[in-house]
């Protein structure tokens, strides 16, 4: 894993270990390039708004995410009906976050975002149960046909966003503010958050926000938090 520099975004770092096979490179390349769009998206909006699109809840971090995927892809559909096999085996209708074509391969993908303390060392139970919930409602999608068509390759994907934060009512006590670059704590949380998913993702990154970028949000009763991390993990089914 090396340390990339996004002009005028940060560092990121990928670590990909999607197990080879068909739709692997395309799964990884996708993978890279909404990263990179989900950056130079946020900053645009930060610049134009002056907070991060990611401070909210993940209906406002949906539209971040939609943008990132239809330019990084052929095709982004929002909100995609979908059939879900249930504990009666009879089929469930409902909806998947995401269907996304790119270089021949559907992509059906379900996301989430979770807050996490930077001082955190592990990530929370209920950030834990999220991560698994995504996998679950990926992997219960059935009706593959009706979705992908005749499509060199299907990938069900879970996504989890995971925004990380320093909070006090001493604005000089955030010690992320001004920080060039962030060295360990940030870095050992990520890992911890690889270590403790289950079931484990096997693509990750973290995006070190440059610090132009770490603009504060204050809250009612003086509180302020910055977000100078964010992180990305994905279990990829290749089909």
């Amino acid at each position: 894993m090396d340390w990339k520099t996004v002009k005028n975004g940060g560092r990121i770092l990928i670590d990909a270990k999607i197990p080879d096979g068909k739709s692997v490179r395309i799964t990884n390349d996708l993978l890279k390039e909404f990263l990179l769009q989900f950056i130079r998206a946020s900053r645009k909006f930060y610049e134009f708004a002056g907070e991060m699109p990611f401070e909210y809840k993940e209906k406002q971090l949906n539209t971040t995410v939609f943008s990132a995927f239809s330019n990084a892809g052929d095709i982004a559909f929002l909100e995609q009906p979908v059939t879900r096999r249930c504990e009666t085996n009879v089929g469930k209708n409902g909806w998947l976050d995401y269907w996304v074509l790119y270089r021949n391969t559907v992509f059906l993908i379900e996301l989430k975002h979770h807050f996490n303390a930077l001082a955190t060392p592990s990530i929370r139970s209920d950030g834990v149960a999220k991560w698994k919930t995504a996998a679950m409602q990926v992997q219960s999608v059935t009706n593959l046909e009706d979705l992908c068509g005749n499509v060199n390759g299907i990938v069900k994907l879970a996504l989890m966003i995971v925004v990380n934060y320093e909070g006090s009512k001493d604005i000089n006590k955030l010690k992320t503010k001004n920080s060039k670059e962030l060295r360990g704590v940030p870095l050992d949380q990520y890992k911890c958050f690889v270590r403790d998913l289950s079931p484990s993702p096997n693509w990750s990154a973290t995006w070190h926000l440059h610090p132009a970028l770490r603009g504060r949000r204050e809250f009612q009763g003086g509180r302020c938090e910055i977000y100078p991390t964010v992180d990305f993990f994905a279990l990829a089914d290749v089909i």
